[in-house]
């Protein structure tokens, strides 16, 4: 390659000197050489762009796939937030929907146990006490026939004094995987019944 390379070389000062003193024949001999080098600087040229060209093609190949594996981590991340998100708002929206439906159902038998307090004891009432009202299922069952239902278990938590009783209900949701909603009502005589959220 060098020795070809100086023979052109060499073929182009011949061609300057002959341009001026040789025949037309050499003059196009030395013509062709010197094309000749041209078209060698020409693919030498082109020989050292290519690899710079397919490197920079290759790097903007990697560089989109790279791009293209963070969106597809990124969209995993995001409906993984979304999902643990929707889970979270589901679980509270539940927990919610059952402490109220059990401390409806605990209002409607603090009711019950305020009707049997004023009932006469002649009509199975407690005669203006709540000491009937004992802490088993004898005493609930003075309140309702259904000690349970679609919301949760209820029962009675302390016992009737003359004054008042504390019922209780436990929810079917659990607040931390084991523990039960729960919610409690106090039944008074002397103020307005007052419920309770255990859990």
């Amino acid at each position: 390659m060098a020795l070809r390379r100086a023979r052109c070389i060499s073929n182009l000062a011949c061609w300057t000197i002959l341009a001026t003193f040789g025949c037309r024949q050499i003059q196009m001999a030395c013509r062709s050489c010197l094309l000749g080098l041209v078209y060698h600087l020409l693919q030498k040229r082109e020989q050292l762009r290519g690899p710079k060209k397919q490197i920079s093609q290759n790097a903007e190949r990697n560089r989109v796939g790279q791009q293209q594996l963070l969106i597809i981590l990124l969209g995993f991340i995001v409906v993984g937030i979304a999902v643990a998100v929707a889970i979270t708002i589901f679980t509270d929206s539940a927990l919610d929907s059952n402490r109220e439906a059990v401390a409806n159902d605990l209002v409607n038998l603090a009711a019950r146990a305020q009707q049997y307090y004023r009932r006469p004891t002649s009509l199975d009432g407690g005669g203006n006490s709540f000491e009937g009202l004992t802490a088993d299922a004898e005493g609930l069952a003075k309140l309702t026939e259904k000690p349970s239902n679609a919301n949760g278990v209820y029962s009675i938590k302390t016992a009737g004094t003359a004054t008042g009783l504390v019922l209780e209900g436990v929810g079917t949701e659990t607040v931390d995987g084991t523990t039960k909603v729960t919610v409690e009502i106090h039944v008074s005589n002397t103020k307005a019944d007052s419920v309770v959220i255990i859990h």
